[in-house]
């Protein structure tokens, strides 16, 4: 007899409007928090928190630092190995990087 497994969850409430422009920072910052919280079952990792606000970094300066630096962690997979999962621990530093340059504190921790 098969064990049965656990639904996956859903997503709940509302994702976040894309960051564009620095200047809808503080209400990016307020939309990825609650969605994290309201969603901690499904983004229950860093790399998981990291990569789907990277894809809310879409145009502007937030678009063109957020595709910098995955051009960045993909080249130094490349040269440095061929893994998979080099390119994940490189793009894993990404947070230092929001912290500092962007100010998203208390989303993900490093």
């Amino acid at each position: 007899m098969a064990t049965p497994t656990a639904p996956t969850p859903k997503e709940q409430g509302r994702r976040p409007d894309p960051f564009m422009k620095q200047s809808d920072y503080e209400v990016f910052k307020r939309q990825l928090t609650t969605f994290f919280i309201a969603n901690d079952a499904i983004y229950d990792t860093e790399i998981k928190k990291i990569l789907f606000t990277l894809s809310y970094m879409t145009e502007g300066t937030p678009g063109a630092w957020a595709q910098y630096r995955i051009e960045q962690a993909q080249t130094q997979a490349v040269a440095g190995c061929y893994e998979y999962w080099k390119f994940l621990v490189i793009l894993s530093s990404v947070p230092l990087y929001i912290y500092s340059q962007l100010g998203i504190l208390g989303i993900i921790s490093i």
